[in-house]
């Protein structure tokens, strides 16, 4: 499972989502939008990762062939992130009785 690339992330995330065949559920601004929210969650909790600077990349659509910048093995929970943001805004999902 290569994270190197915003695509890479969005592709591992509609696999895991079973958003693979068009047109998406989960639509790819929303899938990054939620990438971004989790590079601001990580800053909050774990500040070190983005030193020296302290700079978080932000993301658009348009970047999907960008490389990501943060540390290789925390890319995963960058994934699992963007899956439970996308999870739940499903309103499918979240109407069972849970």
């Amino acid at each position: 499972m290569a994270l190197e690339t915003v695509a890479d992330l969005i592709a591992n995330a509609r696999v895991l989502l079973q958003d693979r065949v068009e047109p998406y559920r989960y639509e790819t601004d929303q899938l990054v939008a939620a990438l971004n929210i989790a590079l601001q969650d990580a800053r909050r909790i774990r500040p070190d990762i983005f030193l020296p600077d302290f700079i978080i990349p932000i993301y658009s659509p348009a970047d999907l062939s960008a490389s990501i910048k943060f540390p290789e093995f925390y890319r995963s929970a960058l994934l699992y992130f963007v899956c439970g943001m996308a999870h739940m805004r499903d309103e499918e999902e979240t109407s069972d009785a849970r």
